[in-house]
């Protein structure tokens, strides 16, 4: 059975199955649907590309491929304890994913956790980050899930303008950007709750990440990981949604 599909696919999108709430075929703003997965099959799509590397923010982790994997209809991102590293999971899509404008919509919810943050986020195809900005759809840093927040990145000394929404995000929840250009308007469960009009708003192709990564001891976005923390810790998404921008 396919798990992703694009225009002109004869096939319908995902009943969300494992989260009981189904890929809408237009965005909030009637963008139509563009591109899917829903991560029904064995493995995941040759779309994604699995992290393999150590994170920017958290140095004192890794992030390798064995921690990304499908299971029941879930893309999960696990992150779990290796002696004193934190070994977690991230996947970028380079391809059908990889839009100028449009809107994303990504079905997930996150495993309590002092010390484990994740991010939901658009990242400039050029690599040449801060200049060309960053999109954080949805992150947090770690703890009891009861908000996210919303970021845009940009200029040379990585200006920020951030929002803050809050809710139980152990629980499923379907967030998302209608991107344009000078204009980000974020969404939960097909609310928009926040907006940012700025001319800094990001007009290069832009890739959609998932990520999760382990808080470094003394970073202002939360606590490090500490006895509390569950030697397991999954990030799960149920599917995405991308819908074109015409």
């Amino acid at each position: 059975m396919r798990t992703v599909g694009e225009v002109g696919s004869p096939l319908l999108p995902a009943t969300g199955a494992a989260s009981g709430a189904a890929i809408p075929r237009y965005s909030p703003n009637g963008h139509p649907l563009a591109y899917w997965d829903d991560f029904t099959a064995p493995a995941l799509s040759s779309q994604w590309s699995k992290y393999n590397a150590i994170p920017r923010s958290s140095p004192q982790g890794l992030w390798r491929p064995s921690q990304v994997f499908v299971k029941n209809g879930r893309l999960v991102l696990r992150a779990v304890p290796q002696g004193k590293t934190w070994v977690t999971g991230g996947v970028m899509n380079y391809t059908s994913a990889s839009k100028r404008y449009g809107s994303y919509l990504v079905r997930f919810r996150a495993g309590k956790a002092t010390g484990i943050k994740y991010a939901i986020l658009l990242w400039p195809q050029s690599d040449n980050w801060p200049v060309d900005g960053e999109i954080d759809i949805a992150e947090d840093g770690g703890g009891k899930r009861t908000g996210t927040t919303a970021t845009l990145h940009f200029g040379a000394g990585d200006q920020k303008i951030q929002r803050q929404v809050s809710g139980d995000f152990s629980a499923w929840h379907t967030v998302g950007v209608e991107w344009s250009k000078g204009l980000l308007s974020f969404v939960v469960d097909g609310r928009i709750w926040a907006t940012i009009s700025d001319p800094h708003v990001p007009d290069g192709v832009m890739n959609l990440a998932i990520q999760t990564e382990s808080v470094a001891c003394g970073e202002t976005w939360g606590a490090c990981p500490n006895s509390s923390t569950p030697k397991t810790v999954d990030f799960e998404i149920d599917w995405v949604a991308v819908y074109s921008a015409q």
